[in-house]
């Protein structure tokens, strides 16, 4: 190397201050880390290979990550290989997937990062839609030169995963309705909520947070000698038990029910009471009513 006839070894992308920095830390065993210079210390002590100093520098981001941050971190992580300010980046942006999306660094990503993205099992969404919305968003944000990625990010979307009303949101997105290819993928989704028989055999594999819910029976109110029941609970049928619900605020009996939006609402002529599963919490709203006809509730 030309270091060995000059004697000298420049470090050209390292300021004066933080080589201090490193020199106190050779010889102290003793670093000042703060966010001025955290990023310094972990370029230089990777470039001269002092683990300790690195592990130390790539410790002290991880307290102050968030949206706006966490996938300019994670890049930075894999260039210097800090592994683990790496995994406390990605455990972030999964746990954290709509707020992350939503960052100025997610729109500014390259295709092949979206695409890693929003084909992780892990990534934290209650709905399939919020992952079609970040990448419709992230197709929005330069479209001249985006659309024509269009076709291969949906691939990424978990249709199957969609209701029929949502993918019927989707169908009326222009950029989708325009595009024979996407147009297809939607339909063919919309044939799996249809005809869902015709689909067994193949391998669907919806998110983690999406799959960990299932479906349980909420039973509400009754009659009893005292009068009306307030009491609510939940029948789990994967299991065949029961668990009790909060109290309900009103009592119920010959009331409509119906679930949109993964709020369980339960209705009568005066009130109309809410169950967030979530929250695990009863609320109720005060209303009134003129039905002049019989009327129906459509579950979805």
């Amino acid at each position: 190397m030309k270091e060995t006839k000059s004697n000298i070894v420049e470090l050209q992308e390292a300021k004066s201050t933080t080589v201090s920095d490193v020199l106190q830390f050779i010889y102290t065993g003793k670093a000042s880390i703060d966010s001025s210079n955290v990023q310094d210390l972990a370029m230089i002590a990777d470039y001269l290979i002092i683990p300790s100093l690195k592990t130390r520098a790539s410790l002290f981001p991880q307290g102050s990550i968030n949206a706006s941050n966490c996938l300019a971190l994670e890049s930075f992580a894999c260039q210097y290989n800090c592994e683990s300010l790496k995994q406390a980046a990605v455990t972030y942006k999964c746990e954290n997937f709509v707020a992350v999306t939503k960052s100025e660094d997610f729109s500014r990503l390259d295709v092949e990062k979206v695409k890693e993205l929003i084909c992780m099992d892990e990534i934290n969404v209650s709905e399939e839609e919020e992952v079609y919305q970040a990448m419709i968003a992230w197709i929005k944000h330069d479209l001249p030169s985006r659309a024509c990625l269009l076709p291969d990010l949906l691939k990424c979307v978990r249709l199957f995963s969609v209701s029929k009303y949502g993918l019927r949101r989707i169908l009326d997105e222009e950029l989708v309705s325009k595009n024979l290819a996407c147009t297809r993928l939607v339909i063919n989704a919309l044939d799996f909520c249809l005809f869902p028989d015709r689909f067994q055999n193949m391998p669907l594999k919806p998110r983690l947070s999406i799959d960990k819910y299932e479906h349980v029976v909420v039973l509400t109110g009754g009659a009893a000698d005292d009068g009306v029941k307030m009491e609510s609970d939940c029948f789990v049928p994967s299991t065949k038990t029961s668990v009790s619900l909060p109290t309900i605020p009103y009592p119920c009996m010959e009331d409509a029910a119906a679930m949109c939006g993964g709020i369980l609402y339960i209705m009568s002529a005066k009130n109309i009471c809410c169950f967030n599963p979530k929250q695990n919490k009863w609320s109720s709203h005060d209303i009134e009513l003129n039905f002049k006809t019989d009327y129906s509730v459509t579950f979805f």
